[in-house]
């Protein structure tokens, strides 16, 4: 396959180009440019002989000096915050994670980012991007060669690996132009590589793969300009440099004009004879008489002048109209970066009703539609980076959103919470959710009105921790009445409040059957047992989304059946000796959405996991796993494993490895689900 890159040609053709617009521009200045309107009698329109066919607009590349646009952002106030304001509001409120994880893994994140100074540093790239037109974000992540392509799964758990972020501008870095990235996606034509060069303040000379680093760009240019940028964007001051000049100058002459706005004239007879032949003792002698007038000159002072001398004063008032320039060209600064009078210059607004508010309204909309364009599939990548190397697994679906910049106060809050909350306690009421998950939309909604703050994760655990049997697309997953008094049960021990009393119902049934749980084996709607209809992919999703849940472990587990009740098939029945379900969105070795069977025992704090290998008892081959979870020892999980198979047991079960929490998650994570693990823990 052929190598993208840019050739030198094409370089040195845009080169040509630039050069052959430039003089065309300097020959039409003098040539006649028709305009869509022209009235050649009244001389109006531009190609008439007037002032305005005569413009034209030239080339002004101050992107590329380096020094000029340092002095800019040094020495003009305007300057410092047309780089600064953008960059500091795109970072200044951060990121809401709302997916659901433990509140020791939220606080190891929040501490990495504070820790890895990760805002300030993505806050400076923004920063340097807009001032020279290009900056990149190196992650530095230990024990990996920056050349080659980022590779998260082999950043270890618990290792601390992200050591933090290396800011760099364009002007340290040289963009590799001879190979682009060739595969499709959103970074397609840019470099693979950037140089480090030899005066950067680290990684001298290193390769740096792109996938390694957040890209920014000031302001983005068509490609031909582009190449001539050497791929990298436009500097925010080239834009603005002819109204800052405006500007400034404006402000700059009006404080000039005040010395002028209040001027004396002391006509003095015979002070050119005095000056020109008077010699030094004259001189001292006019200097001494100005330094009286200047001193006793005053509201109540006396000024006492020779009978043939005059004093003038002259109090001016011709500077009408300045200040509405100078505004004038301050929106046009304010128009151009696309940031309010009131948040730039921290202007009042205008107006007896104008409040701004509008005005930061769009203008934070604006920052919102930046932060998603281009900030959030790098920050997306950084999370998990980190997450990574906190020993953090972030599950696929992992989200979030930027936090809002504008802030309500406290009526608005009020009242947002208030609708928020009657909604949730119908949805709940109306067994739409389960308890656990309205007290997360509580504890979310938090966040922006701060109400039911006080609703923590561990109340939300502790509600998890109690599940209930559910009425859904799975029909009742608990213990029906029929089936009880069929059995010879009491039905009237069980409710959906207390679904543990199941066991005392119960103790006498057989164990009999074949107990392989498939979802084609579940109970229909319609409640019948041994439905062989199987639902189509997005159901069973729904389905699932739908069942109680434990954490154990650090992994999330779907509860399918409750200890104590009877799970059947065509032609077997048994009784769970403990809580069985499956771990969401986990392939098994019968399929990616097969998810990987576990059963979950009353010792949920338990860390230790046991894998059993089952096998096919016709054909001796390998099956399936089994994941024991929430047992204190080997002895207690292989029980609950033969009680859950009375009749065959000692032909399925082949062996349990032991596994911590964190090899366990490493397992699910990366591991061959295909084939037992006792043969891939002997072969290694």
């Amino acid at each position: 396959m052929a190598r993208a890159s840019i050739k030198k040609s094409t370089i040195e053709k845009a080169a040509v180009a630039e050069r052959k617009l430039t003089r065309d521009n300097q020959r039409r200045t003098a040539q006649s440019t028709k305009d869509g309107y022209l009235n050649a009698v009244l001389k109006l329109g531009i190609g008439a002989d007037n002032p305005l066919s005569a413009s034209t607009y030239g080339f002004n590349p101050v992107t590329r000096i380096r020094t000029l646009l340092e002095w800019i952002y040094r020495g003009s106030w305007m300057g410092g915050i047309a780089v600064d304001i953008i960059a500091d509001d795109m970072t200044r409120a951060g990121i809401d994670i709302t997916t659901q994880l433990k509140p020791d893994e939220m606080d190891r994140l929040s501490k990495c980012e504070v820790n890895l100074n990760f805002w300030g540093s993505l806050n400076e790239t923004i920063k340097w991007s807009r001032l020279y037109g290009g900056a990149i974000m190196v992650m530095l992540i230990d024990g990996q060669d920056l050349s080659t392509p980022l590779r998260l799964d082999e950043i270890p758990l618990m290792k601390g690996q992200l050591k933090g972020f290396l800011v760099l501008d364009r002007w340290q870095v040289e963009a590799k132009l001879e190979r682009l990235v060739s595969a499709f996606g959103p970074d397609i034509g840019l470099p693979v590589h950037y140089r480090v060069n030899s005066d950067a303040p680290a990684l001298r000379g290193q390769l740096i793969h792109y996938t390694r680093c957040v890209r920014l760009v000031g302001v983005d240019l068509p490609y031909w300009q582009r190449v001539q940028e050497n791929l990298w964007g436009l500097s925010v001051f080239e834009r603005l440099y002819d109204r800052m000049v405006s500007l400034d100058s404006s402000t700059q002459g009006a404080a000039q004009l005040v010395y002028k706005s209040f001027l004396r004239t002391y006509k003095m007879k015979g002070m050119t004879d005095l000056m020109s032949t008077g010699g030094d003792a004259g001189i001292a002698t006019m200097m001494k008489k100005m330094d009286m007038v200047r001193r006793f000159q005053n509201n109540e002072g006396l000024t006492v002048v020779d009978a043939e001398d005059d004093i003038t004063v002259q109090s001016s008032s011709a500077f009408t109209g300045i200040s509405e320039v100078i505004l004038q060209q301050a929106q046009q600064m304010s128009g151009t970066l696309q940031i309010p009078l009131v948040r730039m210059f921290g202007q009042s607004p205008a107006g007896l009703n104008s409040t701004g508010e509008s005005d930061l309204r769009t203008y934070y909309d604006g920052i919102k539609q930046q932060q998603e364009r281009v900030l959030r599939r790098p920050i997306d990548l950084i999370y998990r980076a980190m997450a990574q190397s906190e020993g953090i697994l972030l599950p696929t679906d992992f989200n979030w959103k930027f936090a809002p910049l504008w802030q309500l106060d406290e009526g608005q809050k009020s009242e947002i919470s208030a609708r928020d909350t009657t909604s949730i306690i119908e949805a709940h009421e109306a067994q739409l959710i389960d308890t656990p998950t309205a007290m997360r939309e509580l504890k979310q909604n938090s966040k922006t009105t701060s109400r039911f703050d006080n609703v923590t994760d561990e109340m939300i655990e502790k509600a998890e921790l109690e599940p209930t049997p559910l009425m859904g697309e799975l029909g009742d997953l608990g213990l029906g009445d029929d089936e009880i008094a069929a059995h010879g049960g009491d039905p009237s021990h069980i409710t959906h409040e207390n679904p543990n009393n199941a066991q005392s119902a119960l103790e006498k049934l057989p164990h009999s059957g074949n107990p392989r749980i498939k979802p084609e084996h579940l109970a229909s709607r319609n409640g019948q047992a041994g439905s062989t209809s199987r639902p189509s992919a997005d159901r069973r999703r729904r389905m699932y989304d739908s069942l109680p849940s434990y954490h154990v472990a650090g992994v999330q587990v779907a509860i399918e059946n409750m200890a104590g009740t009877t799970r059947t098939g065509p032609g077997w029945s048994v009784v769970m000796p403990a809580d069985y379900g499956h771990i969401p969105a986990v392939g098994s070795a019968e399929g990616d959405m097969e998810w990987m069977d576990a059963f979950v025992g009353p010792a949920r704090d338990s860390q230790d996991i046991w894998v059993a290998d089952m096998v096919d008892p016709r054909t001796g081959k390998f099956d399936e796993h089994k994941c024991m979870m929430g047992f204190l020892d080997e002895d207690e999980a292989r029980e609950c494993l033969e009680l859950a198979y009375p009749d065959d047991h000692s032909r399925r079960i082949t062996g349990l490895t032991h596994m911590s929490a964190d090899k366990f998650s490493a397992w699910l994570r990366s591991g061959d689900h295909t084939r037992p693990v006792k043969r891939l823990e002997a072969a290694a």
